[in-house]
């Protein structure tokens, strides 16, 4: 079902009016002659008339927009929090399918869903088919964590000779570690073992990931910490695929209006304290 605002045409002013001569009992011939002259004066005089007046296009909003998702990213679970909130503004159900990375955006793209719950702008940029939202729905940081604290990291150089571990399918750490030869484990969780068992001297990944999946190792979670400066920064923001070209002006005011009121960053830290209590047996 599709709820269409608008104005009213030229179309359904013409039939009222018809409608009222029809309903007009028997008259006399000569009557129904002028009013009918009439009638014909002024369907061009109001045609021309509500065209003048320039009325809104038609826009049409869907009860339900479903969008694709990474499939077992914390991130992208955040940025569904936010995705959820911000349709919930304008009255829209939104429903998540989670997919791996590469296949959601590309499905996305394709028109198979609404759009895509986040992604970093240099990402998005090659799908032509989907328009980033003005305002982001996260910031993502990329840190380098261990359980040598006087480790000094200002850069990815600062990791050469040590013994490096990523997130597989993280591209900025892939990217940006790749003259490291990481070794790659598929959870946080997995890679923090392998700090924790000393397979490696540093793990790379995005900061909010790894503060929820610290919650897993209540025993370790003192020896393990964030080490130097970031190595990587930038925003998320929501997709949105063309075909909701006339939409998209309305989802872009909400968007902006949860960044700047400072609702967009309590929904990101409200749900990541939420998981870190669940992972920590707080909640």
């Amino acid at each position: 079902m599709y709820l269409v605002s608008g104005t009213l045409s030229a179309p359904h002013y013409i039939s009222h009016l018809g409608d009222f001569i029809l309903a007009i009992p028997a008259m006399k011939r000569v009557h129904t002659g002028i009013l009918l002259l009439l009638y014909l004066i002024a369907v061009p005089v109001l045609a021309v008339t509500i065209a003048g007046q320039n009325p809104a296009p038609l826009v049409v909003k869907p009860d339900l927009m479903v969008f694709s998702r990474c499939k077992d990213h914390l991130s992208a679970f955040i940025s569904e929090q936010v995705v959820t909130e911000a349709y919930r503004r304008l009255e829209i159900k939104t429903e998540f399918v989670q997919l791996p990375c590469r296949r959601s955006i590309m499905m996305a793209n394709a028109g198979s869903y609404d759009g895509e719950v986040g992604r970093v702008l240099n990402t998005a940029a090659d799908f032509k088919n989907l328009i980033a939202m003005d305002s982001p729905i996260m910031e993502v940081e990329g840190v380098a964590f261990s359980k040598t604290k006087d480790l000094d990291v200002t850069g990815w150089a600062d990791l050469e000779g040590l013994r490096v571990g990523i997130v597989s399918g993280e591209l900025f750490a892939e990217n940006g570690g790749s003259h490291l030869q990481p070794l790659r484990a598929s959870t946080y969780q997995q890679l923090l073992t392998l700090l924790i068992f000393d397979r490696i001297d540093v793990g790379v990944g995005l900061r909010k990931d790894f503060t929820v999946a610290l919650a897993d190792f209540p025993e370790e979670k003192d020896q393990i910490q964030i080490v130097g400066q970031p190595l990587f920064g930038t925003t998320v923001s929501h997709l949105v695929h063309k075909k909701h070209q006339e939409l998209i002006p309305r989802i872009n005011k909400i968007f902006d209006t949860m960044w700047e009121n400072g609702d967009t960053a309590r929904i990101n830290e409200k749900t990541v304290q939420k998981l870190v209590n669940k992972n920590s047996g707080d909640d």
